[in-house]
């Protein structure tokens, strides 16, 4: 048979050498994707319920030049999709990527809907989403990194006729903006985004603690307490004062202090500018968590 190239809008070798996972790849969407990837230069592997449309793929993969392998596989099943990706690795020796393109639901209406109907949608859109996408880090990218990319639909304003699917895949969008905001890079530096949350969830603790403060300042009961009571100021009135005097006379000192220093000044700023370099440079492994090391980028695609 005459080779046929699969036509692509990317430069050819994007994906040379790469292992990449693609679930449902047999039929629709999945076997699109399988056939480009393939002709980009990854190893595509094939994963699904049925042999023979997986079978048939890899043949016209192989026809047109590229390379692809396959494996029968229920992404419901937890403990077949570990045991999968484990091989997956152990065959091919990496695994690059993943396309959570498997799923599948049929239309009804929610007061119809069965508990194995729902069920069956919902295990398979985001139980099989995420056992797959937890298989594939805990053997692969948790030591080197990759790609996910999950497939999703437009659930935004809701899907009547279909509430299973619309719930489950709204939970992959939440599931995959999750993951990527704990193991996505920060920036051009990965390796950070530990740190990094765990500033800010400490300034945002800061910020809450004292707009607390501010807030029962100057709540009406507060306000209440403090107020003279008949013309005379009350203690806490006096004491509420006297702090307010006592930082202000401390701000004054301080600032006066920056402003006829500026040799001093300046020495701190160029010193504490100069420690950037060092801190980008050695920062990623010396403060980054170890789960974090990683670089896992996830899409959600419509």
């Amino acid at each position: 048979m005459s080779e046929k190239r699969f036509d692509s809008i990317f430069r050819p070798g994007l994906f040379d050498g790469q292992v990449i996972l693609v679930t449902g790849g047999g039929t629709g969407i999945g076997r699109c994707i399988a056939h480009e990837l393939a002709s980009l230069g990854a190893l595509a592997v094939l994963a699904g319920r049925r042999e023979e449309p997986l079978q048939q793929v890899v043949g016209e993969i192989a026809v047109a030049g590229g390379r692809a392998d396959s494996l029968v596989l229920n992404i419901r099943d937890r403990e077949a999709v570990d045991v999968a990706i484990a091989g997956i690795v152990a065959k091919h020796g990496r695994l690059h990527g993943v396309v959570n393109n498997a799923g599948g639901q049929f239309p009804i209406q929610a007061g119809d809907l069965k508990p194995k109907g729902w069920t069956a949608v919902v295990d398979t859109n985001l139980n099989g989403t995420w056992w797959v996408t937890q298989a594939a880090y805990q053997h692969a990218m948790r030591e080197h990194g990759g790609s996910i990319v999950n497939m999703v639909a437009d659930v935004w304003m809701g899907v009547p006729g279909m509430v299973h699917t619309g719930a489950a895949r709204a939970g992959v969008m939440n599931m995959t903006i999750t993951l990527a905001a704990v193991y996505a890079p920060i920036g051009f530096l990965s390796g950070l985004t530990g740190v990094m949350f765990k500033e800010f969830a400490f300034t945002l603790a800061v910020a809450v603690l004292i707009s607390g403060v501010v807030a029962l300042t100057l709540s009406p009961i507060m306000s209440a307490y403090v107020s003279p009571i008949g013309g005379t100021e009350s203690a806490m009135t006096r004491r509420v004062n006297r702090w307010f005097t006592a930082a202000q006379g401390l701000y004054r000192r301080l600032l006066d202090g920056l402003l006829t220093a500026n040799a001093q000044v300046s020495f701190v700023a160029i010193f504490v500018s100069l420690l950037i370099v060092p801190f980008f440079l050695f920062s990623q492994r010396e403060l980054a968590p170890t789960e974090d090391q990683s670089d896992i980028r996830v899409v959600i695609t419509a």
